[in-house]
């Protein structure tokens, strides 16, 4: 809703309606222009969201009533009497959220709380009256706080921030290799650095790092990855003799063994080696599982055990 300072400089003034040919909402507002087609059709925070939203195309502007007068306050009151014909304000019908110029989007005392600024001279007041004033120790203790938690949030992001660059940097400083498009071994790198200074590359060879990262990029026609240190190649021995453990004794859900008599012919079948030493009245299962990994040559309580997975 537009108000005019002066509103005998202009040619035309009248109270126009918006309608969002979509959902049918309306949007009340006056306008003083020189031009009727000027293309404005409303201002305002929710109007223009709904703009943004449905596109200006799908609006449509008409003029409800001219005003001839030349009082702010009469064109104000014909603006607001037509909010109210046409509820406006209601968010169900329309996009009004004040009755009258009051910003148009969060109601007059929202808007006044949320947007009024002190003059200087009402600052100076202010400050003459709080001078001396005795600060109760739940009002300092609840200021600390907010403090504080704003100083912990800077020190969180400034730690990842840090963390960040140390990784990269690590990355930075690790030994690489360069291998031609067909995977042959070219030469062996101190750093991505120096191999990004030797091909021009800007500080941190951030392509060469990408390369390394992932060993389907190229950085300068070549393809790169990182080498292996000690600590990195027993991790791999590690985890490859975990899986190959986990390979040869798999869980009780992936295993189960069968149990044989003299004559090769199955007599039962069970789900661990607990649960197949209980059946022959066995403590544990260890001789079930020597005659496991020794058949058909070893036997437990007379029978042949095999595991199956």
């Amino acid at each position: 809703m537009r108000t005019a300072n002066k509103m005998t400089n202009r040619k035309y003034k009248f109270i126009y309606k918006t309608t969002n040919n979509i959902n049918g909402k309306i949007y009340i507002g006056q306008h003083i222009t020189d031009r009727l087609n000027d293309g404005y059709k409303g201002s305002g925070i929710v109007i223009e969201q709904a703009f943004k939203k449905y596109g200006k195309h799908n609006f449509k502007m008409d003029i409800l009533e001219f005003y001839e007068g030349d009082s702010k306050e009469e064109f104000n009151n014909l603006e607001r009497s037509y909010i109210e014909k046409f509820d406006s304000i209601n968010p169900e019908i329309g996009y009004n959220r004040t009755l009258c110029c009051g910003g148009g989007f969060l109601g007059e005392e929202v808007y006044k709380k949320r947007f009024y600024r002190h003059s200087e001279e009402a600052k100076r007041k202010i400050s003459i009256a709080n001078k001396g004033k005795i600060v109760s120790k739940e009002s300092i203790e609840k200021m600390r706080k907010t403090k504080l938690g704003k100083i912990n949030n800077n020190r969180k992001k400034k730690t990842i921030k840090e963390r960040k660059k140390r990784v990269i940097s690590r990355k930075r400083e690790r030994p690489i290799l360069q291998y031609d498009l067909n995977g042959n071994f070219i030469r062996e790198w101190e750093s991505i650095c120096e191999a990004g200074r030797f091909y021009g590359l800007c500080y941190g060879a951030s392509g060469i790092r990408t390369a390394c990262d992932n060993p389907n990029r190229t950085c300068k026609g070549f393809k790169w990855k990182y080498k292996e240190t000690n600590e990195e190649r027993e991790n791999i021995e590690i985890a490859s003799s975990k899986r190959s453990y986990e390979v040869k004794y798999p869980r009780k859900g992936n295993m189960r063994i069968e149990q044989y008599d003299k004559d090769m012919n199955l007599i039962n079948t069970h789900d661990s080696f607990s649960n197949a030493a209980r059946s022959v009245n066995l403590v544990n299962g260890t001789a079930i599982k020597r005659a496991c990994d020794n058949f058909p040559v070893f036997t437990a309580r007379g029978y042949y055990w095999k595991r199956v997975y």
